[in-house]
């Protein structure tokens, strides 16, 4: 195969990755616009939907989202998340969070391992990723990033290269890894977020319900 062969094909597998990840963060958007409507339009009647009640908050099934009322001062929020607080309990949480280094500045780093086989669920990390982003900014007031681990993936040519190990900035690493049962790991200024396929949202969800303050 000729060297222009081969540069078109990297370029058209290259393009083909960036699609995949662009699609899949597209359609969860859509999805949230959509459920957002139907929240705003059904909220009031949720007698029709099963209803959860955790620790005196109240959790309401709608679309396949469980959504919460969360007031921050005068606003409130209706917040979707895929799982409810009685499905994340099991969820185990280790090692210890340095608080003065996670919460320095407004930035927070969610970063992949794109070039891990075992981590290339994009439909899964797509959905974790916008989960978590789009709960950051309400529940912690933070600015969330993309990043990855490294740079051997085309997908992260242009994305800032952090690590648990090689930053000194706050980073949540979310890590879907086949069969892997849901879990956080602390470790110093970062969180570790594991999980083989929806078990990764899992994860995400349980470390959104303390943040909110929902669960310890």
């Amino acid at each position: 195969m000729s060297e222009e062969k081969k540069s078109a094909k990297q370029l058209k597998h290259s393009k083909k990755k960036k699609d995949n990840v662009l699609y899949w963060s597209i359609a969860f958007i859509i999805a949230v616009i959509i459920l957002f409507y139907s929240a705003g339009k059904f909220f009031s009647n949720d007698s029709e939907y099963e209803i959860v009640e955790y620790n005196n908050w109240i959790f309401t099934e709608i679309g396949g989202m469980w959504w919460f009322e969360w007031q921050e001062g005068a606003n409130v929020y209706q917040i979707p998340l895929r799982f409810n607080p009685l499905e994340v309990e099991d969820v185990k949480i280790s090692g210890r969070l340095d608080s003065s280094k996670f919460n320095s500045g407004k930035t927070i780093y969610i970063t992949f391992d794109l070039s891990n086989e075992s981590s290339q669920n994009f439909p899964v990390l797509s959905l974790a990723a916008a989960e978590l982003t789009q709960n950051i900014a309400t529940a912690i007031n933070r600015t969330p990033v993309a990043a990855c681990t490294n740079n051997q993936s085309d997908a992260c040519i242009d994305r800032p290269i952090k690590s648990c190990e090689n930053t000194n900035d706050p980073v949540i690493f979310l890590a879907e890894k086949r069969g892997a049962s849901p879990s956080i790991t602390l470790d110093s200024g970062c969180i570790v977020l594991k999980g083989g396929s929806f078990d990764l949202i899992k994860a995400v969800d349980r470390l959104l319900y303390q943040w909110y303050g929902i669960m310890e």
